[in-house]
């Protein structure tokens, strides 16, 4: 009995890791875009809970060492990948421990970003640099290296902020806050001394913002439709009242530039494109305005992901080469570390990757799975069906794959939001499934509305105006919900390890279910509703 369960074991284990494996052989840039990730979540976090990711991503590998040479390959190139990442974490970021009360010394900062922040008592600029050096007032050595860190000045009239365009050495005080995030105050009596030959795009990012967000404001009547739409153009809110209210239903990703905003406007541009230009041109011209837009929204981790994704699928098309879409997410990944690792330790990283590889990896398996139940029809059977049958099997095809798609992304999002927030709002599942869709033709009829506005400006103005009560009433849909409405699921404490076990076997899972119901569907060929 013991050798039968021994050998059920081995033969149990070597399928599974032959599973693993296989779909790391189609997915590579996946693989060690994922080694890249936790080679720099061991080198800025002291958690033996890593190894636990780190052997599911290996041990595969080591059971099949001796039978293909190839998995021997992919096996070195991964571990050169998370040795490479750790190394270079350790060696040229460096965190400070200072005091409690801040430490004062002088900050060479680099300014990625400047935004303005209104809260109910003051108005702030909010300045995201790259703290390059902190050098302590009784010291010559930096205690810091290239480490994230905010600085707030008050906004007054009859204070002049300095300019957002450069590089600066600023004499301060360095605290840390909960969390472990870094803040820097400046000294009141002291000036802001420029680094010669330095630049930034964050002053001109911000101008632009502010005559793109204020175009858009003229164009509509309602305060709110208008502060809505300038948001998801220029991917910044600064309406407090607005954030807490999408809060409330954890929509704040809708506020956010990621690969939503980005697919919109990648399939509205091609659609238009595609009626003047033919198609690889047009699929050339889309990859030159997104590249503008990213340049125009700055570097944020949901924004570099979706950028790199549609990047890499337009110019697969133009190469006639369908891109992967999990291997376009690990180029991504690789991508967003190499421009910057302390991204990681970001909540719009964590979410935008984890939600985007949890639709990847569970959308077919669930909705293979959900098909058992609303059955998928043949193409023969729905040309068959009268009419109404036809659109009613099209809405239950709708509803099952955003059932699927509403699945996928919570049971990924659920724990994280609980370690964050220490609560998850139970009508989340509800807004989640259909609010996204209602925003996207806000966002198409804005598009709409700017284009035709440049060639009939009256016309234009009456798609903006259906736009303005169109978005007033989905913004109602949020403003309007009685209080006694929010439910909320709570936990105090969430403990990181158990987050990090949790998403280590969700993937797992999640890659065996894709390969179990790629090998079922491989041959069968049926209608599917998008």
């Amino acid at each position: 009995m013991t050798l039968f369960l021994r050998a059920w074991h081995n033969n149990f284990m070597m399928k599974l890791s032959a599973n693993i494996i296989n779909f790391w052989r189609y997915h590579p840039a996946l693989l060690y875009g994922v080694a890249f990730l936790l080679g720099f979540y061991c080198a800025f976090q002291q958690s033996w809970m890593l190894y636990i990711p780190i052997f599911l991503l290996l041990f595969p590998f080591f059971l099949s060492i001796k039978n293909e040479l190839q998995n021997s390959k992919s096996l070195l190139l991964c571990i050169v990948s998370l040795l490479s990442a750790f190394s270079y974490g350790k060696m040229h970021y460096k965190f400070p421990d200072i005091p409690s009360d801040g430490l004062q010394g002088i900050a060479y900062v680099d300014i990625e970003s400047l935004s303005e922040q209104s809260s109910y008592f003051s108005k702030n600029w909010i300045y995201k640099c790259k703290l390059r050096e902190f050098i302590p007032t009784d010291s010559k050595i930096s205690i810091a290296h290239n480490i994230n860190c905010s600085i707030r000045l008050p906004n007054k009239s009859q204070l002049n902020r300095p300019l957002a365009n450069q590089s600066y050495l600023i004499d301060g005080l360095l605290i840390k806050n909960e969390g472990g995030h870094y803040s820097f105050k400046p000294q009141k009596d002291r000036d802001w001394n420029s680094v010669k030959g330095s630049w930034s795009l964050a002053e001109w990012r911000f101008h632009l913002k502010q005559k793109i967000a204020n175009f858009i404001k003229s164009s509509f009547s309602n305060h709110n439709s208008a502060t809505f739409l300038g948001g998801l153009a220029t991917g910044e809110f600064d309406d407090r009242m607005m954030q807490l209210e999408f809060a409330r239903f954890s929509l704040q990703h809708i506020m956010a530039i990621s690969g939503f905003h980005f697919a919109i406007i990648a399939s509205i541009l091609s659609f238009i494109f595609r009626l003047l230009v033919p198609r690889k041109i047009a699929a050339i011209m889309i990859v030159i305005l997104l590249n503008t837009y990213f340049l125009f929204l700055g570097l944020s981790p949901s924004i570099l992901r979706a950028w790199m994704m549609i990047s890499i699928a337009m110019i697969g098309y133009c190469l006639n080469k369908q891109a992967s879409a999990l291997n376009s997410l690990g180029i991504a990944l690789i991508g967003v570390l190499m421009v910057d690792p302390l991204m990681i330790e970001t909540i719009g990283f964590q979410f935008s990757f984890l939600i985007t590889g949890a639709i990847l990896l569970y959308f077919t398996p669930i909705d293979y799975f959900l098909s058992k139940i609303l059955l998928k029809r043949s193409l023969s059977n729905v040309v068959d069906m009268d009419t109404w049958n036809q659109h009613a099997y099209c809405i239950l095809c709708f509803f099952r794959q955003g059932l699927a798609l509403t699945l996928a992304v919570n049971i990924a999002a659920i724990p994280v939001m609980l370690y964050y927030f220490n609560q998850f709002p139970l009508m989340s599942l509800f807004y989640n499934f259909f609010f996204p869709f209602f925003v996207s033709f806000s966002m198409l009829l804005l598009l709409i509305g700017i284009f035709v506005s440049s060639l009939i400006p009256l016309f234009g103005q009456f798609i903006h105006e259906i736009n303005n009560i169109y978005t007033q009433w989905i913004l109602n849909l949020v403003y309007n919900l009685p209080r006694m409405s929010d439910y909320h699921y709570e936990i105090e404490g969430m403990p990181k390890d158990v987050v990090i076990i949790y998403l280590s076997f969700f993937f797992l899972t999640g890659i065996l279910l894709k390969q179990l119901v790629a090998e079922k569907t491989l041959d069968r060929q049926d209608f599917a509703f998008i």
